[in-house]
Parts: C-alpha cells; structure tokens; sequence
C-alpha cells in the first residue's frame, strides 16, 4: 500500500482541511512506504549477505533487478513457468530455467493458467478473478522438483529463496527438499483471501513455512483488493540465527 493510500485512510474527516493536510504530511514522511529493496536493505545492515539466490517466480526479472542493488555480488537464478517470459529473462544476463516448480517431476504436465492480459497472474492455480475468466488461456506443461533440478544442473544451494508463484508455495517448498537446508532466508507472496483457486491462505502457509525452521520477520509489500482491504502480503522469513541478528539491529 502506498504511503499516501495510507495516509488518507488513517486520517479521518472530522478534521479541517488544514489538519488533514498536516498529518498526512506526516504519515508520509513517518510510516515508510512498505517496498523489497527497503527490506533487504534492512537484513543487509543486519549481517545477511547472501551469494546465491533463487528468484522463483521470476516473471521477466523486475525483483531480480531490485534485489540485485541490495546484494550485487550475489549470484541469481531464475526460474518462471511462462516460457513467452524467456526472451526478457534472457536479457537479464542470469541463467535462468523454464519450469513450473511443484511437488513432483512430472512429465506428463499439469495444467498451467496463463492471463493474456495480465500475464504476472500465471499459475498452477487458476485466479479466481473476473478478469481472468476472461482472458484464460490453458497449458499444459512439465512440473519439476526444485531439488531435482537444482542436482540436474548442478546449481548452488540458495542463501536466499524468492517465490511468487500465485498460490503454489507449498508445493514448491515440498519439491525443494535438501535444497532448503542451506537456505537462511525465504521471500513469500501470502494471501489472505481465496484468490486462487484451491491454494493455500496466508496462515496455513505461515504454519508450514515456520514448521520449516523459519520465523516470519517482516513485512516486503502489501497488494490491495477492490475494496481496499489487503489481499495479498509479500513476507520474509528467516532462520533463528539471522532473526536474532535482525531482532537485535531493531534494537530488541
């Protein structure tokens, strides 16, 4: 939400115009617009340095650029469903793997829902939206594991795993295996409303990604609905030992 959204929601009418103004003035200047970079800056001044990360979810690699000013040594590796997303990807200049993550290799597919439109809406579970009914169009794709093919293609393990996968994180997270030992840190879109179909909702998925060995310990971005309620709410987890250290630059 941005910084001005907000701001008129939290400063009520009753007030003359020239107050109104002032505080918003200060909800802007005060509550900090909620972005990625500003997220990871925070865990970069906290120690977190991570030298391989997995954008998973990649689209045409708009977060690897945002995250890649934040850690510009790391090495990224992209992943994204959508193979008409390959010739952006190739532009990024960093390897980057045509698949949809799931829980199992299978090459016989599953059905991949493409937005025409809005094509960041791609996804394993369909959106339950009327613009997506709409402009549907139906794939069939090949499903990977993230463990399988991390080991096909002899990859390093990730520090730092990113997902934007439109309801399908737990799945992934199933397929990922051993590949999440190494990994002190997850990025995860959560939603708190059914906004695909049959996928998970934000707190099931907190309660699996903590039974992971993660904790949630803030807040990346937030994605509003039709009636300005949070819909959906990018988080990031980490593990104890990097919690601690981001608890303790919080001054806690």
């Amino acid at each position: 939400m941005k910084a001005l959204e907000f701001a008129r929601l939290m400063v009520p009418p009753i007030f003359s115009r020239t107050t109104r103004r002032h505080l918003r003035d200060v909800w802007r200047h005060h509550i900090p617009t909620l972005t990625h970079e500003r997220t990871l800056d925070r865990f970069r001044s906290a120690g977190f340095a991570p030298k391989t990360i997995y954008d998973i979810g990649a689209f045409r690699g708009h977060w690897t650029r945002e995250a890649r000013r934040i850690f510009p040594s790391a090495a990224f590796y992209l992943f994204e469903a959508n193979n008409l997303h390959a010739p952006f990807l190739e532009k990024t200049g960093h390897p980057f793997f045509i698949a949809a993550m799931s829980v199992e290799d299978n090459e016989a597919g599953a059905p991949l829902f493409i937005n025409e439109t809005i094509q960041t809406s791609t996804s394993l579970h369909r959106e339950r939206t009327q613009s997506f009914n709409d402009n549907v169009k139906i794939v069939q794709v090949p499903t990977r594991r993230l463990d399988s093919l991390v080991t096909e293609k002899g990859l390093p393990a990730p520090d730092l795993i990113k997902l934007d996968v439109q309801g399908a994180e737990i799945d992934v997270l199933k397929g990922a295996g051993k590949v999440l030992e190494n990994a002190s840190a997850i990025v995860a879109e959560l939603s708190f409303l059914p906004f695909n179909a049959g996928a998970p909702l934000i707190g099931e998925t907190i309660t699996y990604i903590e039974g992971l060995g993660f904790k949630c310990a803030d807040v990346c971005e937030t994605h509003s609905s039709a009636i300005g309620s949070i819909l959906q709410m990018d988080i990031i987890f980490a593990r104890p030992a990097l919690f601690q250290r981001y608890a303790a630059a919080a001054g806690l």
